[in-house]
């Protein structure tokens, strides 16, 4: 556990600004120049959950060159990016569906009007699945780990049955900051490789990382 540990060190908040005015809110780890959960105050929120089985092979070969002055690119450029140049739920959902990336990921987009929430499973290429808000009879969540949603999660690493619990348990009627912290805070959503849980609302532009 000595990479988490070290990552936990160098975990920051920053703020993004342009022309002096805010652009966003990110957290990321000292030194990156992209970022892993960010918020558009009043606007959209995204945040990036890395695949259990990365593309390796992928990896592999932009890392002997294969891919040079190509398109692809890397998850967390791509959402900084994504940032600096989309105003909208809808905005993001696009560009997110149609970018060419060097590995797949998980993006957890939610933005300020009804129905706005999205899980999109991302290969290099395009998008595989996607599960919505209100997709279902009960749907008022969604949650992701790091399995495919429509897939059964690795039996000795499975947080989203417990979460699941945990979310319906809590109730919609209840959610705030401090419900939403308790649900991200218990065991096994928060193990031994987690760097940092981020609470945010979009509609009130609040940004903590914990």
């Amino acid at each position: 556990w000595g990479l988490t540990d070290a990552l936990k060190k160098v975990s920051v908040n920053i703020n993004f600004f342009k022309n002096g005015q805010l652009l966003f809110k990110g957290s990321t780890l000292a030194g990156h120049v992209g970022v892993l959960t960010a918020m558009k105050p009043h606007k959209f929120s995204l945040s990036m959950n890395a695949k259990v089985q990365p593309d390796l092979i992928n990896v592999a070969k932009w890392y002997m060159g294969a891919y040079e002055n190509t398109d692809l690119q890397f998850v967390m450029y791509f959402e900084r990016w994504l940032f600096e140049n989309c105003d909208t739920f809808q905005c993001a959902r696009e560009k997110i569906a149609g970018v060419k990336l060097l590995t797949g990921a998980y993006f957890i987009l939610g933005g300020v009007n009804p129905g706005e929430g999205s899980v999109l499973v991302r290969n290099t290429t395009s998008v595989q699945f996607e599960r919505k808000l209100f997709d279902g009879d009960n749907d008022w969540f969604v949650l992701q780990t790091n399995y495919d949603p429509d897939k059964n999660p690795l039996f000795i690493d499975n947080r989203r049955d417990p979460g699941n619990a945990c979310m319906n348990k809590l109730g919609r009627s209840q959610v705030s900051m401090k419900g939403i912290y308790t649900v991200l805070s218990s065991k096994p959503t928060l193990n031994k490789t987690t760097v940092h849980t981020v609470i945010m609302s979009v509609t009130k532009g609040y940004f903590e990382t914990f």
